[in-house]
């Protein structure tokens, strides 16, 4: 009964886990690969246009804290011309823009 109850908890937390991995990959899909791109390297037409950094880059990656890559999801980027990438507080809870830094965290390093 009690390896019962353990199997059961443990099926339900890789579950959760699952879950939790493909909603940020939906997220990603959904909120910001138009610009960065499934990968994260920006090769889009819109990436394109507005020179978007690589994500996947070693170097792009360790110019930035996750603070900073939170800030910057949930607030958005301004440039002199106006916004460069939107705030995303209106869509995204802030747990959800952790899970976006830690899932950009995982592109391949070049």
């Amino acid at each position: 009964m009690k390896a019962r109850a353990i199997l059961c908890l443990a099926l339900i937390f890789t579950g959760a886990v699952l879950a939790s991995a493909a909603n940020v990959r939906t997220s990603w899909l959904m909120n910001c690969s138009e610009c960065h791109g499934k990968d994260g390297r920006g090769r889009t037409p819109e990436g394109k246009r507005i020179k978007i950094t690589d994500l996947s880059d070693k170097r792009v990656q360790a110019s930035f804290t996750d603070e900073q890559a939170f800030r910057i999801i949930k607030r958005g980027l301004k440039d002199d011309d106006g916004p460069v990438m939107h705030p995303s507080d209106y869509r995204l809870t802030d747990d959800e823009i952790r899970e976006l830094v830690q899932y950009l965290r995982k592109f391949p390093k070049r």
